[in-house]
């Protein structure tokens, strides 16, 4: 439906007001200056029609917006109510369980009178865990320079623990049951004409079952823990200080006497 020409069209109050062909414009003419047939010109608006042309339009009524009909109306309200009552009718049923849940919490034992009880919370579990076993200890192997470095000032690898290597120079009486003298090194020495070559003087003590079965001349290989320096006399007079090693085991490879 195409719309009214623009004009100027009678308004309830007796004024005319004018419309530019799409809508309403603020255009208006009072009542009186339709009487008068002087309809105004404006300096925003294009040039107002002519007077016969105004008496033409007199009985001329603009569009207005039109409301849809009854019917579109009415599914338009029914689509709504249909989609937004299941949702309402959802959000309510929430609210309801939600309200309610608190119940669900407890439980009415048999044997109480109308008191109502929380159900008893799971018992924690008393099985037993066995803890992991101790990590047993490592023995370090040494380089030559790092042996040399121990010798030197054993007092500062006191509780340290390594792998030596050693040939016994003395076991008897003036050693003890418990300690002996040996040669040592951080590497097994083979024997060759009754000789193994190490080189660094140390003591070595321990239980005297552990070294029952050792005697001078026995090459071994010993797990141990460096216990600092010690000194003692010499057979040939006078004192030396050795490093001083506590044997945690020990065994025999061979002996330098046959």
């Amino acid at each position: 439906m195409s719309l009214p020409a623009a004009g100027w069209y009678p308004q309830p109050d007796g004024s005319h007001r004018y419309w530019d062909g799409q809508g309403w414009t603020s255009h208006v003419v009072s009542a009186a200056e339709v009487a008068a047939r002087r309809p105004p010109q404006l300096a925003t608006q294009p040039a107002a029609p002519a007077t016969a042309q105004y008496a033409a339009q007199q009985g001329a009524v603009p569009p207005v917006t039109r409301r849809k009909p009854l019917h579109q109306r009415v599914w338009f309200w029914a689509i709504i109510l249909v989609v937004t009552l299941p949702l309402i009718g959802s959000m309510l049923l929430k609210g309801g369980s939600a309200s309610t849940a608190p119940a669900a919490l407890t439980s009415v034992s048999p044997k109480a009178t109308g008191t109502a009880t929380k159900k008893p919370a799971k018992k924690p579990s008393t099985k037993k865990t066995t803890a992991p076993a101790p990590a047993r200890d490592v023995y370090a192997t040494l380089s030559s320079r790092q042996f040399k470095l121990l010798a030197k000032d054993p007092d500062s690898y006191a509780g340290k623990t390594y792998i030596l290597y050693g040939e016994i120079t003395q076991f008897d009486a003036a050693t003890g049951r418990d300690t002996f003298l040996a040669n040592s090194g951080p590497a097994k020495k083979p024997i060759s004409y009754g000789y193994a070559d190490y080189a660094q003087n140390s003591e070595f003590t321990s239980d005297e079952i552990m070294l029952d079965d050792l005697v001078e001349g026995d090459c071994f290989k010993a797990k141990v823990t460096v216990l600092g320096s010690d000194s003692y006399d010499t057979q040939v007079g006078g004192r030396t200080t050795v490093p001083k090693f506590g044997v945690d085991s020990i065994s025999r490879y061979g002996h330098t006497k046959g």
